[in-house]
């Protein structure tokens, strides 16, 4: 939900007490929205792709993503052969989940 959405219900339901430019409902509707966007990605909710819906889905496959780069990382780890930079390998593939 957007905060021109917001803005624009909680005129409709008759909000009153915002100044004259509509500051307080704007920063109340950012509330809202800041809020909303806070408990989605609790419940593992994302948004898969600039302008995509928004679905838990997508925080599924971030999931599953996360974990396979983990497995990835750990066998290189596992494998610690000394000279082949086995080490540097594993923090390698963890930091791509850092970008």
């Amino acid at each position: 939900m957007t905060r021109d959405e917001i803005t624009r219900m909680a005129q409709e339901a008759g909000f009153v007490g915002f100044d004259g430019d509509n500051g307080s409902l704007r920063r109340f509707a950012a509330l809202v929205a800041a809020a909303e966007r806070e408990s989605i990605l609790k419940d593992g909710w994302r948004q898969c792709a600039k302008d995509q819906r928004t679905t838990q889905f997508c925080g599924m496959v971030e999931q599953a993503v996360l974990a396979e780069r983990e497995a990835c990382a750990k066998v290189c780890e596992d494998m610690g052969i000394e000279g082949y930079g086995t080490l540097a390998i594993a923090a390698s593939i963890r930091a791509r989940g850092q970008a």
